[in-house]
C-alpha cells in the first residue's frame, strides 16, 4: 500500500506506534469518559443482560444499565421510553438520511435520484430541530413521494443533539422501521438500495458495513486514535476481532469504515446501536472525535465491543469520477466509490463535485469507476482535492478475481444513469426557492 501527494497537498505522515496501554477498570455505577476499558465493561454487561431477559434479574439489572449508560432515554417517546420498547415498536423496511438546511438541495436530489432506480422503500429524514432543518426545506423534502420529516428532538427530548455526524446514529434508533438503511444525504445509487438488505452479509448478521479507502496508518495523524480507542473499548477480544483483517488494528491502514451507508437490523443488532450512539454524545463524544474522523469508527468499535455479529460489504473503497492515462499509469480520481458483491457499481459518497474546494467546480459525469480488494496493493495520491487510485484497465471481473486495483469505463445503463445523476442535479439546483449550498 502506497500514497503519493503532489500539488496543494501536504498530508502528514504520523510515524505509526502502538495504542497507549489499557486503563484501570474503574467504578461500574459510573462512567468515566476517559476510561474506555470501563465503558466496554459496563456495555457488555447491558449487552449480556439485554440478550437473556427471561435470566433471573436480567429485567432490572438492564433498566439500571440503560439509566446509567443511555440517559437521554429519559422523558423519551413512549416508542423510545426503553431499549426493549424501541426494538419492539419498529416495523418495516426503510432509507434514513439526515441533512440539514445546507445540504436540503443535496438530498432531494438523492431522493429523487433514488426512485428513478425504481426504489419504492419509505424515507424518513431526521433533523435536530427547526434551527437545523428549516421548514421551508422540510416542505420540500416532505413533498417528495414516500419522504416523511422526523424531528429527533421531540422524540429526544433529553438528547442534546447536535447538527453534525453524531446524529447519525440516533436517526437511526428514533426510526419508525425495523431494517435500516442509513444514508448520507450525498450517497448517490447505481441500483436501488433494496438490494442491500439481500446481501449475504447483511442476510446472516443484520449489520452491513462499507471500508474507506485503504490510506496508510498514521496520514494526517489517523488510525492511531481508533487503534487505542478500540484496544480499550474491546480489550477482552483484540486476538479475536469479528473481522480479523482488520488492518487499523494492526497498524496498515488509517481508516476502516465508511459510514455514508450503513444497513442495521434493530432486533438483531440493537445493543451495538445504542452503544454508537453513546459514543456520539457527550462526554465521550469529544474523546472520539479528537482521536478519529467524526463518526466512521464508532459503528464498528461497538460492534466490537459487545460482539455483535456483522458484516464488511466486498471491497476496500475505491474510486469514481474522471480517467486519466499519463505514460504506462492510469488513474481514476474522484469521490469514493462502492461495487456490489459481483464488481459493479452500487453506491458512491460523496455526490458529484467536491464541495470542500475553495474554487468553483463543474458538475461532470462520473465515466470511470476504480476498485480493488486487497490494500497492499493500493497506490492513492491525493491531487489537490481529490483522492485518486492508481489502477489498470480491465472488467470489473477481473477486480474481484485477481485483488488487483481495476479500473474500468461506465457503459450503457450506468453511464446512463451516471448522465442523468447531472441532468437532475441542474434540475434541482435552479430552484432557488428553497436555499442550498
Amino acid at each position: 500500500m502506497y500514497f503519493l501527494h503532489t500539488e496543494r497537498a501536504s498530508p502528514e505522515l504520523v510515524e505509526p506506534e502502538h495504542p497507549s496501554p489499557a486503563q484501570p477498570d474503574s467504578d461500574p455505577n459510573t462512567l468515566d469518559p476517559a476510561n474506555w476499558v470501563s465503558l466496554g465493561n459496563v456495555a457488555r454487561q447491558y449487552g449480556d443482560a439485554y440478550s437473556h431477559p427471561n435470566r433471573g434479574n436480567a429485567t432490572l439489572e438492564t433498566e439500571r444499565l440503560e439509566r446509567l449508560l443511555f440517559p437521554w432515554l429519559a422523558g423519551a417517546a413512549p416508542q423510545l421510553a426503553s431499549t426493549a420498547a424501541a426494538a419492539a415498536s419498529a416495523s418495516g423496511r426503510g432509507i434514513v438520511i439526515t441533512t440539514g438546511s445546507k445540504y436540503a438541495l443535496i438530498a432531494r436530489h438523492s431522493i429523487t435520484t433514488l426512485r428513478e432506480r425504481g426504489s419504492v422503500l419509505p424515507i424518513e429524514i431526521v433533523y435536530c430541530g427547526d434551527s437545523d432543518l428549516g421548514e421551508p426545506q422540510r416542505a420540500m423534502l416532505a413533498a417528495l413521494p414516500g419522504v416523511t420529516a422526523v424531528d429527533m428532538k421531540k422524540l429526544l427530548p433529553g438528547l442534546e443533539c447536535a447538527a453534525d455526524w453524531s446524529s447519525k446514529p440516533f436517526a437511526v434508533l428514533v426510526s419508525s422501521f425495523r431494517e435500516v438503511i442509513l444514508m448520507d444525504a450525498d450517497a448517490l445509487f447505481f441500483q436501488k438500495p433494496e438490494v442491500l438488505f439481500d446481501m449475504q452479509g447483511y442476510r446472516e448478521t443484520g449489520a452491513l458495513f462499507f471500508r474507506d479507502r485503504s490510506l496508510p496508518y498514521g496520514l494526517w495523524g489517523f488510525g492511531v486514535g481508533t487503534s487505542e480507542l478500540l484496544g480499550q473499548i474491546a480489550a477482552p477480544y483484540l486476538d479475536r476481532l469479528l473481522i480479523n483483517s482488520t488492518q487499523v488494528a494492526k497498524w496498515q491502514v488509517s481508516h476502516v469504515f465508511d459510514s455514508g451507508v450503513v444497513v442495521w437490523d434493530k432486533q438483531r443488532a440493537m445493543p451495538a446501536i445504542l452503544l454508537t450512539c453513546l459514543l456520539n454524545s457527550e462526554p465521550f463524544k469529544e474523546t472520539l472525535y479528537k482521536k478519529t474522523l467524526g463518526d466512521k469508527e464508532s459503528f464498528w468499535m461497538a460492534h466490537e465491543a459487545l460482539r455483535v455479529p456483522f458484516k464488511m460489504a466486498p471491497g476496500n473503497g475505491g474510486a469514481i469520477g474522471t480517467g486519466h492515462q499519463v505514460g504506462d499509469v492510469f488513474r481514476v480520481c474522484g469521490v469514493l466509490f462502492h461495487p456490489d458483491e459481483h464488481g459493479r457499481p452500487l453506491w458512491f459518497n460523496g455526490g458529484l463535485f467536491p464541495r470542500g474546494s475553495t474554487e468553483v467546480q463543474p458538475v461532470v459525469a462520473p465515466e470511470f469507476v476504480a476498485i480493488e480488494y486487497e490494500s497492499r496493493r493500493a497506490v492513492w495520491e491525493y491531487l489537490g482535492s481529490q483522492f485518486c487510485l492508481r489502477t489498470r484497465l480491465g472488467t470489473a471481473a477481473e477486480a474481484v478475481a485477481s485483488g488487483d486495483a481495476i479500473s474500468y469505463k461506465l457503459e450503457g445503463s450506468d453511464k446512463a444513469a451516471a448522465q442523468r445523476m447531472v441532468q437532475l442535479w441542474t434540475e434541482i439546483s435552479g430552484d432557488a426557492s428553497v436555499g442550498g449550498l
